[in-house]
């Protein structure tokens, strides 16, 4: 820098060399910010791109989840279905087997009824019989003291 005066010439010179250098920033400013939008308008389109995909398989799998869930209920129905016929039958083996024990114990106590009957004529024709049942005294028995211990 000089301590000569500054002329209304230098000045002007000065102001172009700067509109000058200020235009050639904002080209380049510009440039710069149209380059990153295309930047970003191509990130945008490739994020937008890859979000449609995402929709596209969480479709799929919600459409995987509903097969799935009639699968299950299906297989659900199936299964009370088959754990009904188990039932039932573990509940015909068991009546098989309790007819079974009480077939048992019919076929051993089955000429109880003949044979109580005949039981029961003899006690009636002995009771019957007077000789053979007498009656007790009507006196008391007497009392025995019992030994001291």
């Amino acid at each position: 820098m000089s301590d000569a005066p500054v002329t209304k010439r230098d000045l002007d010179q000065a102001m172009g060399e700067l509109r000058g250098e200020m235009g050639e920033l904002r080209g380049e400013l510009r440039g710069e910010m149209a380059e990153l939008r295309g930047e970003l308008r191509g990130e945008m389109s490739e994020l937008r791109g890859e979000m449609a995909e995402l929709r596209g398989e969480m479709a799929e799998l919600r459409g995987e989840m509903a097969g799935l869930r009639g699968e299950m209920a299906t297989m659900k129905t199936d299964l009370i279905r088959e754990i009904g016929q188990v039932a039932s039958q573990v509940a015909n083996v068991m009546m098989e087997h309790i007819q079974t024990l009480i077939s048992v114990v019919d076929e051993k106590y089955q000429d109880l009824p003949p044979h109580h009957a005949k039981l029961r004529v003899d006690f009636d024709a002995h009771t019957a019989d007077r000789r053979l049942h007498t009656r007790p005294p009507t006196t008391s028995p007497k009392r025995t003291r019992r030994p001291p211990r």
